[in-house]
């Protein structure tokens, strides 16, 4: 089964709303730039243009280039700012769709795929839960966060004992569309000191178009059974600005019901926002679609 129908089963309840109000306007075909022997560049020049093209020769003062409307284009080397190959992964039915700006994680959990060396990222969640990631490498990604609130002792026994957090994670590309991980969670939380929690993830899939197992152990003293917590989760991007997103979550049932979750991601080239609709058998009963989420990512 395509990896594209498995994640679109996840999220069969979306899909319905999202043919309606996702579809975009007719876009010129790139359907050249699909070819192997055809590389793709955008060439950001210093008046805002931006152009997708084939380099065809370049000399000291001179690039000549070749887009899809205009088979021979002539520009100063002086005008560019920036020249970079466009993945193929980033072409899309003949469209190209700028990188997504948030394909380490879903809305919670990570994703194996890793941070590249200097890229990061601010994550803000209810307004409240304050979170930064960065590459150090290009396996090599930490983060760490907090949460306001308790930051200023509005949550807890004593005046200052906040929520936070440090994430570090090792994350490889194995195969062509498979990532392995490991990684760590952890957290100082009221009444859960220290909080711990180490877990691995396998991604299948791309940056635009994945889905990712993890399995995660807990050593904190929360009085649960010793079972792992299982996460499933998955995205899939259907147009240049929108994708579909779920994170599921199956805890030890002697204690919690399975939590799942559906929603839809808005991005930018620089940033993504979250809506999504969290549930279980206990929320449903007072929330029938379930509990509202909004984060949104601003990547540097």
């Amino acid at each position: 089964m395509r990896l594209r129908t498995v994640i679109y089963m996840f999220m069969c309840t979306m899909i319905s709303i999202i043919n309606c109000y996702g579809q975009e306007t007719a876009k010129p075909n790139l359907g050249d730039m699909q070819k192997a022997d055809s590389t793709w560049y955008k060439i950001e020049l210093k008046d805002g243009t931006s152009l997708t093209a084939n380099i065809l020769t370049q000399d000291q003062k001179t690039m000549i280039v070749s887009t899809q409307s205009l088979p021979r284009l002539e520009l100063a080397l002086d005008q560019i700012v920036s020249v970079n190959k466009i993945q193929a992964v980033n072409i899309k039915s003949g469209e190209y769709r700028f990188p997504n700006p948030n394909e380490t994680r879903y809305l919670f959990a990570p994703s194996a795929i890793n941070l590249k060396k200097g890229e990061g990222y601010y994550q803000n969640t209810y307004l409240l839960l304050h979170s930064f990631n960065y590459g150090i490498t290009d396996n090599f990604s930490i983060g760490g966060g907090f949460e306001f609130l308790s930051t200023i002792g509005l949550i807890g026994d004593s005046y200052f004992n906040p929520i936070c957090f440090i994430t570090p994670k090792l994350g490889f590309q194995v195969q062509e569309k498979l990532y392995l991980g490991v990684g760590m969670l952890i957290g100082n939380v009221p009444g859960i000191t220290p909080l711990i929690m180490s877990y691995v993830l396998g991604t299948y899939g791309d940056t635009e178009d994945n889905i990712t197992l993890g399995i995660g152990m807990s050593s904190a003293e929360l009085n649960l059974p010793k079972s792992p917590v299982y996460a499933i989760s998955g995205m899939t991007r259907i147009s240049k600005r929108m994708s579909l997103i779920t994170e599921n979550w199956i805890l030890p049932l002697d204690i919690y019901k399975p939590i799942f979750s559906y929603g839809i991601r808005f991005s930018g080239e620089q940033m993504s926002a979250d809506f999504a609709l969290i549930n279980n058998g206990d929320f449903a009963e007072d929330f029938i679609l379930g509990i509202p989420y909004v984060d949104f990512v601003v990547k540097f």
